[in-house]
């Protein structure tokens, strides 16, 4: 198995929070960690150490050449031969989250709007996955790999993006979709429906959907598996 994965490198500021503000409103931060992220990126790092053979598709600034995250990404063995480097910094994420797991997310897309397509061959892959990025050349992107098996997790990127045009016009080459709770019945009110199957592509095998303390939800077209959370220690 080989994996492209497309989309944002993001330096990430994860902060806990004692509740989230309303507007002009102010909170404490109780824990803060500064961390190598964005969704690309992550994916990324996971997927190498699962042993899957990993290239990165993202654009980043020239403040991440020579950077510890690059050399990280380096030592794992994950391949940069397509990465975009541009004038603009490394793209910046701040999330705060309260004890109920509720979060508010501010991004600075800097490089990763800058993102281009580019040639990629694609017959070196098994599998391409598209997270949160520059999702205006995703369709593009994705209409010439038709013969490589496509996930997509859009993320919280599609509240702010053109849906009809970035995000369900890719759905027709799309085999697995990820989305949480809030993204699912988004995307079901934007197309005005309540049934699941209208979300399915031609080639959709499945929809997954994360619903926190409640687990995961499977949805094929003709079945539906629930699958309960698992309760950890430590992570």
């Amino acid at each position: 198995m080989s994996l492209l994965v497309v989309g944002n490198i993001a330096y990430d500021t994860i902060a806990r929070v004692k509740f989230l503000p309303n507007r002009n409103q102010a909170t404490s931060i109780e824990n803060i960690i500064l961390s190598n992220g964005g969704c690309a990126g992550n994916v990324a790092v996971v997927a190498n150490n699962l042993g899957v053979k990993t290239s990165l598709y993202s654009a980043v600034g020239e403040d991440f050449r020579d950077s510890s995250y690059q050399k990280q990404l380096l030592d794992f063995g994950i391949d940069l031969s397509y990465l975009q480097y541009t004038t603009e910094l490394t793209a910046r994420s701040f999330i705060f989250s309260d004890e109920r797991e509720n979060q508010q997310i501010y991004y600075y897309a800097g490089a990763s709007s800058k993102l281009v397509e580019r040639y990629v061959d694609f017959d070196r892959f098994t599998n391409i996955h598209f997270t949160a990025g520059e999702m205006s050349i995703y369709k593009n992107l994705m209409e010439k790999a038709k013969s490589v098996v496509i996930s997509f997790d859009p993320g919280q990127e599609m509240f702010h993006r053109p849906v009809k045009e970035q995000i369900i016009d890719c759905l027709s080459f799309v085999s697995y979709l990820f989305l949480n709770e809030h993204e699912y019945r988004f995307l079901l009110d934007f197309i005005g429906s309540n049934d699941t199957k209208d979300l399915f592509g031609r080639k959709m095998r499945a929809i997954i959907v994360s619903r926190g303390k409640d687990g995961t939800t499977l949805y094929y077209r003709n079945e539906k598996i629930d699958i309960p959370a698992v309760n950890v220690k430590d992570v």
